[in-house]
């Protein structure tokens, strides 16, 4: 089983994704907070091949950005997102993909209780989630946290998968307006 460290790079504006030179860019949470302001984030590609077998498989993955809209410090509920990781692979068919997926820690230095920061040092808690309740930490496995092993067959030229990711920012956090950024590598082992 080989590993690919795909980081994505993204940026607090909106706009269309954009490819990866290499793999090894870095994912990055854009948060904004004032009364009335939005978080945005962008999409990006990286791409990835190993060999399978006999035959070459090349897969890329592209992680669709969190808007968790507006943040208010006063609210009395945690502000819910939901974003899309994607894993499309071409290569013969027949040939079998099985992969694990893993989100790091991001500046927080755990996933259980990840932090996008400001400039000035503020910090934003949020976090990502497996499943709709947002019960079930999607992290690299340690400390509790789930992790995304899944496998499919390709047919024909290719196939993709599609996983919600669940965000959430959680409610009354004392944080200056400003701008709030995490990096977070995704790593994917196949």
């Amino acid at each position: 089983m080989a590993r690919a460290d795909v980081r994505i790079p993204c940026e607090p504006r909106e706009g269309r994704a954009r490819a990866a030179e290499n793999r090894s860019d870095h994912l990055q949470r854009g948060r904004q907070v004032t009364r009335h302001a939005t978080a945005r984030g962008l999409a990006a590609l990286a791409l990835a091949t190993w060999a399978s077998g006999a035959a070459a498989v090349s897969c890329s993955v592209e992680s669709a950005g969190l808007s968790f809209g507006q943040y208010n410090p006063f609210r009395g509920a945690p502000n819910d997102s939901v974003g899309t990781l994607s894993l499309s692979c071409s290569g013969a068919a027949g040939a079998e993909v099985v992969y694990v997926v893993r989100i790091g820690a991001g500046s927080s230095g755990t996933p259980t209780a990840r932090t996008m920061r400001s400039p000035s040092g503020w910090s934003l808690g949020y976090n990502l989630y497996t499943d709709p309740a947002r019960s079930l930490v999607w992290g690299d496995g340690t400390g509790g946290t789930r992790v995304l092993a899944d496998a499919f067959t390709l047919r024909g030229m290719g196939l993709t998968r599609r996983y919600p990711v669940f965000g959430r920012t959680f409610e009354r956090q004392n944080v200056a307006p400003g701008v709030y950024t995490d990096s977070l590598v995704v790593s994917v082992e196949f």
